[in-house]
């Protein structure tokens, strides 16, 4: 089965999402979806103290890979909503170089998730002259696991 550009971009950002959202869950965080995407708003995630947490969730099959981390694209609007805000804001970016169809896999000892995400805070970063996107870094050691989520937590 093929798929047209815009129908797998679609597809890879739904699959991105709803493993976060896993994630979250595994983590014994409460994640939501925001009535609308806010402009760059995916995620709210709760703890049980009631704090909260942003995240954009953004998912590449062409990572720029470099010495220092991901380096990734991210538009402005963006940028500037997860810079600014009451509560911790977060860009997530989940590298899925597999085929679409290959993407999950199931074995009697469990499932297999063949992609990886990374993640950085962006909340009080510095505002940019850029007018349309910002190259932000994600070091490779901000894995996201469930224990990174807790740990976003103020």
């Amino acid at each position: 089965m093929t798929l047209g550009a815009w129908r797998l971009n679609q597809i890879q950002g739904e699959f991105g999402e709803s493993w976060i959202h896993s994630l979250c869950t595994a983590a014994g965080l409460v994640p939501a979806r925001p009535s609308s995407d806010r402009a760059g708003l995916d995620l709210i995630v709760h703890n049980d103290a009631q704090e909260f947490i942003r995240l954009q969730i953004k998912t590449t099959a062409s990572p720029n890979l470099q010495p220092d981390g991901l380096h990734y694209d991210l538009d402005v609007q963006t940028y500037d909503l997860l810079r600014n805000g009451s509560s911790p804001g977060y860009l997530i970016v989940l590298v899925m170089l597999a085929p679409w169809v290959r993407w999950t896999g199931h074995t009697r000892r469990g499932s297999i998730v063949r992609t990886f995400g990374l993640w950085v805070a962006l909340d009080g970063m510095p505002p940019t002259q850029n007018s349309s996107s910002i190259t932000v870094i994600l070091p490779d050691a901000n894995m996201v696991t469930p224990e990174a989520l807790r740990g976003m937590f103020p």
